[in-house]
């Protein structure tokens, strides 16, 4: 087992793309545990990411039993949209019973905060940060690697896992109230960073939603885009 695992790691390194490519292949057919080990090959096939390795310094956690005294730092990586989906997993790290520091996209700090009360929460900031004595460092995606999920049912969170504080729902509420007889609301966001390596294969042009929400009258919509896209509906 260690020789294989030391094979693999190798493979990793030498030939990122590749293993990046098996990596998606193993998660499409839902082999996690392959798939998620993998996974680490994003860091290496691109720059982009490889800027993103925050806490260097510190030790990295990979799933191995944790010494007494330990904590984890948990950074996010990757876009808003990435820490989104990847924090479900973070209700399960906190059963492991270690304090946690989770630094995350500035802009979704509150909703963590909010979210997961007994984790500490702060902004991610650009480069390298020092991190605390006694941390280990786990990025936000290799949590399921490191939590050893491999069947499907342990992908399955208690809904919802995300939840707002009080005052975003007061401002909310008063700014959409609640009306009986009222549509089905949704929100829209069809555009991410124009900057994104593969945002064509990410974003709409705004004229695929506005067909959209023409075919669908009794729903009301709301455009939740954000940045230079938001300009599209003027």
């Amino acid at each position: 087992a260690a020789a294989a695992a030391a094979w693999e790691r190798e493979f990793v390194l030498r030939q990122p793309e590749l293993a990046w490519n098996q990596a998606l292949a193993a998660l499409g057919r839902r082999d996690w545990e392959s798939g998620w080990r993998l996974y680490e090959a994003r860091f290496f096939r691109a720059p982009r990411l490889a800027v993103g390795r925050h806490f260097t310094a510190l030790p990295r956690w990979h799933g191995q039993p944790l010494p007494a005294g330990a904590r984890l730092r948990v950074w996010g990586e990757q876009g808003a949209g990435d820490q989104i989906q990847f924090a479900r997993f973070l209700p399960a790290l906190r059963a492991l019973g270690v304090p946690l520091t989770l630094a995350c996209h500035y802009g979704l700090a509150p909703l963590f905060a909010a979210s997961f009360g007994d984790v500490a929460v702060e902004p991610l900031k650009r480069g390298e940060q020092a991190g605390l004595p006694g941390e280990l460092a786990v990025p936000l995606c290799d949590l399921p690697a490191c939590l050893g999920l491999k069947a499907s049912t342990d992908y399955y969170v208690p809904a919802p896992y995300l939840t707002p504080s009080r005052a975003a729902r007061e401002r909310w509420a008063a700014r959409l109230p609640a009306a009986p007889g009222r549509p089905a609301r949704v929100g829209l966001v069809w555009a991410g960073a124009g900057t994104h390596v593969a945002d064509a294969l990410r974003s709409l042009p705004f004229e695929a939603i506005a067909r959209l929400v023409a075919v669908h009258p009794e729903i009301e919509f709301h455009s939740l885009q954000v940045g230079p896209h938001a300009d599209d509906l003027v």
